[in-house]
C-alpha cells in the first residue's frame, strides 16, 4: 500500500496552519467566510504577507472594497510594511471598482496581474462584492451567462443562482491561473 500526502502550502499563520494539517493544500482555492468584523481581511492580508516575508512567495492582494493605501495603513497597525514587500515585487495591491463597467472583464485583468510579478499567493476580496454588483450585468440579454441560463424557464432564475455560478467561474479561474 503505497500512501501519499497532498503538498502543503503553508499560510505562515501558525495555528492556522496546524489546525490545517500544515497548510492548505497545493493549488486549491479556499473562501474565508463570515460576518463583518470576524478577521476574513487579515487572515488573507496575513497569507499575501507571511508568504511574501516568511517563505518569499509573490502574491496579490486585490480588494473590492479598500484601496491601497487603506490596506496598508491597515498593514501598519501590525507593523507590516507593505511598501517595502512592493518595492520588491514580493506583492501587488490592487483595488479593483467592480461598479466601474471597465472593471467588468477582471477575469482576464486578473491573469495579467498574477503574471507581472509571477504570483504564487492571490488573495480576491471579497466575491461577495463582485456577485452583488456583477449579477446585473452578466444577465443582460445577449451576455455568455444569459445564454447559459437561457434554458432555465425566467421564474426559476433567481438572483442567487446567478451569484453561485459568478462565485463559482471565478473560483475555476483562480485554480486555472
Amino acid at each position: 500500500i503505497k500512501i501519499t500526502f497532498m503538498e502543503r502550502v503553508k499560510t505562515g499563520i501558525d495555528g492556522l496552519d496546524q489546525a490545517l494539517g500544515g497548510g492548505i493544500p497545493k493549488g486549491n482555492v479556499i473562501l474565508v467566510s463570515g460576518s463583518a468584523g470576524t478577521g476574513k481581511t487579515l487572515v488573507s492580508l496575513s497569507f499575501i504577507y507571511y508568504g511574501a516575508t516568511k517563505f518569499k512567495e509573490s502574491g496579490i492582494y486585490i480588494s473590492t472594497d479598500q484601496s491601497p493605501e487603506e490596506i496598508k495603513e491597515q498593514a501598519k497597525s501590525f507593523g507590516w510594511d507593505l511598501n517595502a514587500l512592493e518595492k520588491k515585487k514580493l506583492i501587488s495591491l490592487y483595488f479593483m471598482d467592480v461598479t466601474k463597467k471597465e472593471n467588468m472583464h477582471y477575469l482576464k485583468e486578473l491573469n495579467k496581474l498574477v503574471q507581472r510579478i509571477k504570483a504564487k499567493r492571490v488573495v480576491l476580496d471579497s466575491l461577495t462584492t463582485i456577485s452583488e454588483f456583477l449579477v446585473p450585468s452578466e444577465i443582460k440579454k445577449g451576455s455568455k451567462l444569459f445564454d447559459v441560463l437561457g434554458n432555465l424557464s425566467p421564474i426559476s432564475i433567481t438572483e442567487s443562482m446567478v451569484s453561485k455560478i459568478i462565485i463559482s467561474k471565478v473560483i475555476r479561474y483562480l485554480k486555472d491561473t
